[in-house]
């Protein structure tokens, strides 16, 4: 009976298994039988609905995968990712789990996303593979396609992370022919990164997968995109090498060629044409036009490209009508409008139609630079109004693209890329007299991640996030932090491919708890920073008194590259190069009051770098014979006149006060210590004594500073005086102690120093004071990361970023703080940027070395007349004066008192009294002498 009961179980098995065979034949031979697609649509629906019924969910997981792909190969990407979506339900539910199973349904879901352009999608899917295991193949192809999507969101430096990241596990696995696919969609990022750097590790990667690929004999198209990428990578401005460019072209071309693909054949020629573009035009524009011939209609990006370029051409030939037309025609393969005779720079609507945001940003560009070029020939008013329309255009376009950008560097790339843009277009609006949009420009040019960054942490608090929140978010950011700290140190690449994971883990986790946030508060989500407007010139006129003028500077740094003759002044841009670059600079200064505004360009700008230079060395030493300080008179005045530079405005800023906004080198001019008068017989008269000075990064930055709203209660006061610092081998400040504790008693608060003065107190402090006094060692030219000393330990700039603070005056009594890296179109990088970036209304931060002695003094004046009610910058003007009126020979220059500069907010520090507190005083007595009136009254009574 036994024996029979197994014969019997073994029959059903079997059964079974034929019936589920029979089934998979079933829906397997359907999708390849000659029914039309509805007909096998109708089929395989009614067999899913079948096995839902039935509950056998082993079978429909597959089912569903393969009829997933099977939509997208012959129906619709939507339908494609609805059935994706049902597979890896079904794959999640399957006991015990199978993580490879569900990462394979996650890659599927990834690469129909991508395919439908909807990259955010994809990032969390193949970020949700990487999650489950994050060394697998299926984790090695995610980093890849990661890469990609971060590639085609614009945000550069993060798809190379992950690009790299995925070569690391492709090496591991000796999967030879995904690193030489790696190489090829890497070394596109780093041609459009085009540092020097970039271009050599792009080259590098290029050449080994080169090898690779005809070693594993890879397929002649994978072959021609990496010669197309190092024929690419030897074409660039600051590498270019027109011999080994156009031996890897011609090896490309040979390989279409055998192929005979006439859309490879083309790309090679339009790039062949836009490695002689600035070299030989009429060579370019013939290799130009064989592309065009190539391409079909239907290839409307790359025929945009090629029209585009024989554009550049034909205007570098002076052949501007036609040039012109090239452009437009280009910009309506881009966007798909037929533009007829209407100008692109008045169409804002193309920006939101293109088909590639990235070359249409460069035609723009490119456009707007033909117009002002034919207005430099012909002195057409009409071209002139053209490029700073289209130059506007260009400014939208940027925008756009950088929203989509997550990662600091990504941010910088484009403010670097933008501000070449925005001193052109300051050019074209000078020679227009349309000082409107050249301030709107020079703003657009200042410290806007740092606006942008201040502005996104104000609003956070405003809709008071819950605390829980909040804390994961800055936790999430101190450990990404920290990881990062660790990278720097590391040397070996598997421990750096390990830190690196996690700190993509952490940024994954940061970015879902950010997109969280804005999911649950509407407020959050419906402002977008990048769209804030900036303050226009007319709304700041309105804003200024009669004794105020504000001064903003643009100085903007510009590289031509040409063939080299022997009197064009071209420097080769490597040894044995006939290729040469020429670098110039344009500056230009705005004036406003409350009822005037003038656009000035700055004189022999290619002497001022070198003249602030010295001006600044000298201003940081102090004076040792009379020779100095007539050498330092002579040298103060032409700064005073190269950036004041006609009588008017002088007489203009004479007796006012003064908010400048510097640009470029110009940071680090201490605009007080200038010399006003040219009679180098007598003492210095520098323009603090006729005017009261404040410094800002931007307007739109001075305008969120001053809305900032301190803390309605009384002044709390924190001072920082560390008193050893053998451990960073640098000498004690002696007087830091007293300079604190001097000031403690003006405003009350608490005084560390000596041990107790931690990194550790400030950081559990800094949040809830109104006036922060760091009287201490500090180093903003660090080569790793600008900091401040403490007694235990030093904090970095990148770990002041994740503090926050509501102080309406932080000032940093050490040396060098408002010092640090320039950043093309977005300032310093400095220890002052970092206490805005956290909250701080205002900073007072030195540009050189300070004086113990003169500081203690200035320090202490200064905050006499805070408590007097002064505004900042009057009193430290005012503190600056009386240690002047007291000082003689050397102890006046200006290294004693020039350096302590004062940013942000100038308003008087908010104290704030108790009217209860006041009237108590008064009612006291009143109620004491009526009460003994009382009494009287009754003893009187009484007797």
């Amino acid at each position: 009976m036994h024996l029979k009961s197994y014969y019997l179980l073994l029959t059903l098995f079997i059964l079974y298994l034929h019936s589920n065979a029979q089934t998979a034949t079933n829906w397997e031979t359907i999708l390849a039988s000659d029914l039309t697609i509805v007909q096998k649509r109708t089929k395989i629906d009614s067999l899913v609905s079948f096995y839902k019924k039935q509950g056998n969910d082993s079978l429909l997981e597959r089912i569903t995968h393969k009829y997933a792909i099977w939509h997208y190969k012959n129906t619709s990407l939507d339908l494609a990712i609805r059935t994706a979506k049902q597979s890896l339900e079904l794959k999640k539910k399957m006991t015990p789990t199978n993580p490879s199973l569900i990462q394979h349904g996650l890659k599927n879901l990834g690469f129909f996303a991508y395919k439908q352009g909807n990259y955010s999608r994809s990032i969390a899917y193949n970020e949700e593979i990487i999650a489950i295991n994050s060394k697998n193949d299926y984790a090695a192809d995610a980093y890849s396609k990661l890469g990609r999507c971060y590639t085609n969101i614009y945000d550069y430096h993060n798809a190379v992370v992950h690009f790299e990241l995925a070569n690391s596990l492709f090496w591991d696995n000796k999967d030879y022919r995904s690193i030489v696919a790696n190489a090829i969609n890497a070394g596109k990022l780093y041609i459009k990164i085009g540092t020097v750097n970039s271009l050599k590790k792009g080259i590098k990667n290029a050449l080994i997968a080169d090898s690779l690929s005809l070693q594993i004999k890879s397929r002649a198209t994978t072959r021609y995109n990496l010669k197309i990428i190092l024929g690419t990578l030897y074409n660039q401005d600051d590498n270019l090498n027109t011999k080994k460019a156009s031996f890897y072209y011609d090896q490309a071309l040979s390989i279409a060629k055998d192929l005979k693909d006439s859309i490879l054949i083309a790309k090679t020629y339009e790039l062949k044409g836009n490695l002689y573009n600035t070299v030989d035009q009429d060579l370019a524009i013939q290799y130009h036009q064989k592309a065009i011939r190539n391409f079909t209609k239907n290839d409307s990006v790359s025929l945009a490209i090629s029209i585009s370029n024989i554009g550049f051409c034909l205007v570098e030939q002076q052949k501007f009508k036609e040039g012109f037309t090239h452009y437009q025609k280009a910009i309506s393969y881009f966007t798909g409008q037929k533009l007829n005779n209407r100008e692109v720079s008045s169409q804002t609507n193309i920006l939101s139609e293109t088909l590639d945001s990235s070359h249409l940003l460069t035609t723009l560009e490119d456009l707007a630079d033909a117009y002002l070029k034919h207005y430099r020939s012909t002195d057409d008013q009409l071209s002139l109004n053209k490029s700073i329309n289209t130059f506007l255009l260009a400014d939208e376009m940027i925008d756009l693209i950088r929203i989509e950008s997550q990662e600091f560097q990504s941010k910088l790339y484009w403010r670097k890329h933008s501000s070449a843009l925005y001193g052109r277009a300051i050019e074209a609006c000078f020679l227009a007299e349309d000082i409107d949009n050249a301030f709107y420009f020079m703003e657009k040019n200042k410290a806007l991640i740092l606006t942008e960054d201040i502005t996104n942490n104000r609003l956070k608090q405003s809709i008071l996030l819950p605390e829980n929140i909040v804390n994961r978010e800055i936790k999430l950011q101190k450990n990404i932090y920290l990881l990062n700290k660790l990278k720097n140190k590391g040397s070996n690449k598997k421990e750096l491919d390990i830190i690196t994971i996690k700190i993509l883990d952490l940024k994954r986790n940061l970015k879902k708890l950010q997109d969280s946030i804005k999911d649950i508060f509407s407020d959050y989500s419906k402002f977008n920073v990048q769209s804030s407007p900036i303050t226009s010139l007319k709304s700041i006129q309105k804003k200024l008194d009669d004794q105020t003028v504000l001064v903003e500077y643009n100085i903007s740094n510009h590289i031509d590259f040409k063939s080299i003759d022997d009197d064009n002044g071209y420097t080769p841009i490597y040894e044995g190069s006939d290729y040469g670059k020429r670098e110039y600079s344009k500056g230009y200064l705005v004036y406003i009051t409350n009822d005037e505004s003038h656009l000035i360009q700055l004189p022999n700008i290619d002497n001022l770098k070198n003249t602030v230079d010295l001006f600044i060395k000298k201003s940081a030493i102090p004076f040792g014979t009379e020779k100095d300080i007539v050498s330092y008179s002579d040298i103060g005045h032409k700064v005073f006149k190269y950036l004041f530079p006609n009588e008017k405005i002088k007489e203009i800023i004479s007796g006012k006060k003064l908010i400048i906004i510097p640009d470029n080198y110009l940071n680090y001019v201490p605009f007080e210590a200038l010399v006003t008068t040219s009679n180098l017989a007598k003492k210095p008269k520098y323009l603090i004594e006729d005017s009261e000075i404040s410094y800002g990064y931007s307007n739109f930055f001075l305008k969120n500073s001053s809305d900032i709203v301190s803390p309605k209660s009384k002044v709390s006061f924190l001072g920082f005086a560390p008193g050893n610092f053998e451990k960073y081998n640098l000498p004690p400040i002696e007087n830091n102690r007293n300079e604190v504790n001097n000031i403690s008693s003006l405003f009350s608060g608490e005084v560390l120093i000596n041990d107790n003065a931690t990194k550790e107190n400030f950081l559990t402090k800094l949040k809830d004071q109104n006036i922060i006094h760091l009287a201490t060692h500090a180093d903003a030219l660090d080569s790793i990361s600008p900091w401040i000393a403490f007694s235990n330990n030093k904090l970095d700039l990148e770990e002041l970023y994740l503090t926050k603070n509501q102080a309406d005056l932080v000032v940093l009594s050490g040396c060098n703080t408002l010092l640090g890296k320039q950043e093309t179109g977005e300032g310093v990088m400095s220890l002052a940027r970092g206490f805005f970036h956290s909250g701080a209304k205002s900073v007072v931060s030195s540009l050189w070395n300070v004086d113990d002695r003169s500081t203690s003094y200035i320090m202490n004046e200064f905050y006499k007349n805070l408590k007097n009610q002064q505004t900042k910058s009057q009193a430290l003007r005012e503190a600056k004066l009386k240690y002047l009126r007291n000082s003689s020979l050397s102890e006046s220059s200006p290294h004693f008192w020039a350096t302590f500069v004062l940013l942000g907010d100038t308003s008087p520090i908010s104290i704030h009294y108790y009217p209860y507190a006041y009237w108590s005083l008064i009612l006291l007595p009143i109620i004491l002498f009526i009460c003994i009136v009382l009494y009287r009254r009754s003893k009187k009574r009484d007797s």
